[in-house]
């Protein structure tokens, strides 16, 4: 799925029902990098669900440095968060990391639109939000990117040219 956005002035609001100092944190940190993702592609991006059974093709999963990477730095944060700062699921509250039972069974990617990203963002998704169908989980993406950019909006293919031709 592809998403553009223009930014806005409009407040950013955290959907979460944490009300903690460490929510707030977090939400801080996402918005940050959500922002980094939109300069970095001039306010389109590319977001896709990654489903753990489709690890099973890992050298070509390994030939895209940054889907590799992204997914390197993330579990690697994740095996490093105290147990009070772990991440959670992309729609609900379930933790993930060593002082959590949960393992994501899939993962929310999104980076800009280019042929070269450079940074994007990785969200973990539980066994039981997982089991939900892709274009579900995009939903619950949607949303939540809509919390900081209210304008947001999925662009249809025929927008995109994803092989040369001739004008």
């Amino acid at each position: 799925m592809r998403i553009s956005t223009r930014p806005c002035r409009a407040g950013v609001r955290d959907e979460s029902p944490r009300g903690s100092r460490r929510s707030s944190r977090r939400a801080a940190e996402w918005r940050r990098g959500i922002r980094k993702v939109f300069r970095d592609g001039g306010g389109v991006w590319f977001a896709e669900i990654i489903r753990v059974e489709d690890f099973s093709d890992v050298p070509r999963l390994m030939l895209d440095p940054v889907r590799a990477g992204l997914l390197a730095n993330w579990l690697t944060a994740v095996t490093r968060a105290a147990r009070d700062d772990a991440p959670v699921c992309l729609d609900c509250d379930a933790g993930f990391g060593p002082h959590h039972p949960n393992n994501p069974a899939a993962y929310l990617l999104v980076t800009a639109y280019r042929p070269d990203p450079k940074v994007g963002l990785v969200t973990g998704i539980c066994a039981e939000c997982a089991s939900r169908s892709d274009s579900d989980l995009m939903a619950v993406a949607r949303r939540r990117l809509k919390s900081i950019w209210p304008d947001l909006r999925p662009l249809p293919p025929e927008k995109f040219v994803s092989a040369g031709g001739r004008a």
